[in-house]
């Protein structure tokens, strides 16, 4: 890898595309629409009453000719004349240079685009399958063969023979990797470094030649939803396929495909074998490396997702470095806030993410982070959803101390947190509650609690067929909700069967203790409740009273 890349510098570009960009100068008379220039008669005559009338009766005998004219001058033969011919010249000119636009950003890419494909060993099916007799007496005549278990695309970095691809196309450990260049020459490589959380991977060609021509990297952040976008790949196997479309929308999350999403979703075409291929702008800069695709059938459906080269910029100089991604790591669950819970806390904005709970011993339960806490930024940067505060934190180094500002009991305050690096598993289970008291010294009561005030739901006590009947742990610590009258905590979700573990931070495992903990509270100002679902799923609840 180059010396600029392990500076965080900017990848080596490819020569000539300052080209491209004189080439796109005629775009921008392409959307120009020429008004229609018509020649008014100066004559006193048309002024007139008199004048008008004649006029529109010349226009009323003369209207089919009128319609002709409209649609295009014409010859006595019906051909079209010279001027028209000249203005279809004129559009056609434009359309061309657009056209000359997309040839270039295609002929600059194909030379750094490269198909991969990884073969393993496997067990076929035997001729004699199902031969009991035959198999007994001379076994199986056949053993393992290579076969080629994935393809895929790639993108030349730098001239050393580097190349970013996605993750899945590199297939399992030990397998074997073929690239072949856009010429025709084929080459094998190795795996210097993958990261399954953003299905990124790097390759290093073996003996890779000396005219390798890398990439251009440009910056996905200043892509608009609108911009023409050019995909480059493999598609079925079909090596250097050039498609092209627009960016359909940014900062697509919660698709489901990795663990950090920030994908560019885009309309052109994208196949199996498009992936870890170049997404490029206009000016033949990668902008995005293809991942996937959204499809019932299999096949491109107008959907595809390429991860932002500014993200895969980061992941591939750690991967050349290190071989592996370090990040930095905060140890909190956490949810998005909803609207009562918004209502209930008196924040306006739709800034910041709940803190549904605390790994022990993290860097968040050193720095005093508890579950209830609202997340309003980390080391300055906005956490408007989930999503960004994960990347936040996980773009920032371990052993940095970056200040995290909460919400907490009405107001703001900031707490300054080590980060950790972040674990192979980095799920964080719920902070472990208090020991159970001794058997003898919980009294298990049955009955039914009376509403209790301002909460505005009905309670027991845990027991084994409550848990059973709720598919909860017979072992947790909590009572029971078994209703909740309308409005109140029915508004923010809350629903019979689920677990009521905490009242504003205070542990709840008999009604003697929601009891308790209701009286200290003004549910004016609002209350927070920790809960326990079916299946241990586990959320925060905030509830104002109206």
């Amino acid at each position: 890898m180059s010396d600029a890349l392990a500076r965080g510098g900017r990848w080596e570009q490819a020569p000539d595309w300052h080209d491209l960009a004189r080439s796109a100068r005629p775009l921008r008379s392409l959307w120009r629409v020429e008004p229609v220039q018509r020649k008014e008669k100066s004559s006193s005559s048309l002024r007139s009453p008199a004048g008008v009338g004649v006029a529109l009766v010349i226009l009323a005998l003369a209207g089919p000719a009128c319609v002709r004219a409209d649609t295009g001058q014409r010859d006595d033969d019906g051909r079209p004349d010279a001027q028209e011919r000249a203005d279809l010249a004129r559009e056609v000119e434009q359309l061309e240079a657009f056209s000359r636009v997309f040839r270039r950003v295609a002929a600059l890419a194909r030379p750094s685009v490269v198909s991969i494909q990884v073969h393993g060993r496997a067990q076929p099916r035997s001729v004699i399958q199902g031969d009991d007799f035959f198999r007994r007496f001379f076994g199986d005549p056949r053993g393992p063969v290579e076969v080629e278990v994935s393809q895929g695309t790639g993108v030349i970095v730098d001239r050393q023979g580097t190349v970013l691809t996605n993750n899945h196309v590199v297939g399992p450990e030990g397998a074997r990797i073929v690239v072949t260049l856009h010429d025709g020459r084929t080459l094998g490589a190795t795996v210097r470094g993958r990261d399954p959380r953003t299905d990124l991977a790097l390759l290093a060609l073996d003996a890779p030649p000396d005219d390798l021509l890398p990439a251009v990297l440009g910056d996905s952040d200043a892509l608009e939803v609108g911009d023409w976008v050019v995909a480059v790949g493999s598609p079925f196997g079909l090596q250097q396929s050039v498609t092209a479309g627009i960016v359909s929308a940014k900062g697509r999350a919660d698709v489901g495909i990795t663990d950090f999403e920030d994908f560019i979703q885009t309309d052109a075409a994208l196949n199996p074998g498009n992936s870890g291929g170049p997404l490029l702008n206009l000016r033949g800069e990668v902008v995005g490396i293809n991942t996937a695709i959204a499809s019932r059938s299999g096949a491109f459906q107008g959907v595809g997702f390429a991860i932002p080269i500014s993200m895969a910029r980061d992941v591939a100089r750690q991967l050349g470095q290190r071989g592996r991604v370090v990040r930095g790591w905060l140890g909190v669950a956490i949810r998005e806030l909803t609207p009562a819970d918004r209502q209930a806390l008196g924040l306006a904005d739709r800034q910041g993410v709940v803190v549904a709970g605390v790994t022990p011993g993290a860097p968040a339960d050193a720095a005093g982070l508890r579950a209830g806490d609202v997340i309003l930024s980390v080391d300055g940067e906005p956490a408007t959803d989930v999503q960004r505060l994960r990347h936040a934190v996980a773009r920032a180094a371990a052993g940095d101390v970056v200040p995290v500002e909460l919400w907490r009991e009405g107001r703001r305050t900031t707490l300054d947190v080590r980060l950790g690096e972040m674990p192979d598993d980095p799920a964080a289970p719920p902070p472990a509650s208090a020991p159970r008291p001794p058997r003898a010294a919980r009294r298990a009561r049955r009955r039914a609690s009376a509403p209790p005030t301002g909460l505005g739901l009905r309670a027991r006590e845990l027991t084994p067929e409550l848990a059973a009947q709720h598919r909860l742990d017979p072992a947790a610590e909590g009572v029971v909700i078994t209703g909740v009258e309308p409005g109140g905590l029915a508004r923010a979700g809350v629903r019979p069967g689920w677990l009521i573990r905490a009242v504003d931070g205070q542990p709840v495992r008999t009604l003697d203790d929601l009891d308790a903990a209701v009286a200290r509270i003004d549910v004016r100002r609002g209350v927070q409740l920790a809960l326990e679902g079916p299946g241990g799923a586990r959320q925060t609840v905030f509830m104002r009273q109206q």
